[in-house]
């Protein structure tokens, strides 16, 4: 009879341990649970801010890109234009000599050119 008591007596022990290791599991699932609640939570709230985020950055990218398209194309408009104004102040300093000298030059140049052109057309040599 003692030893049966002792026997009943392990074997609430027994229980009893694995009682507590059960409330111990159980105690874990609950707090993972709550865990991941929490962290799907977090989530949640941040999800929004993030994608704005993401957006405003996309649409600074975009303005940045368009600017830096403006600033190419009118430097471009204004290089043409200065190239343009460039040849055309080249040209007509080319075409008319500045002293009157050389004014008179270029023209006895000219009407030589005329004679000798006006000859070689005759066939005069």
């Amino acid at each position: 009879m003692a030893q049966e008591q002792r026997q009943g007596m392990e074997k609430e022990t027994a229980i009893a341990d694995m009682q507590k290791e059960i409330v111990r599991a159980s105690q874990s699932v609950e707090i993972a649970q709550r865990t991941a609640d929490a962290t799907v939570k977090k989530a949640e709230g941040v999800a929004p801010v993030l994608k704005l985020n993401v957006n405003a950055e996309a649409e600074a990218t975009k303005m940045r890109a368009n600017a830096e398209a403006e600033a190419t194309k009118a430097r471009a408009g204004a290089q043409a234009e200065a190239t343009k104004l460039n040849a055309s102040a080249e040209a007509e300093r080319i075409s008319k000599p500045v002293w009157p000298k050389q004014r008179k030059l270029w023209q006895l140049v000219n009407r030589q050119q005329n004679r000798t052109n006006c000859k070689l057309a005759r066939g005069v040599g």
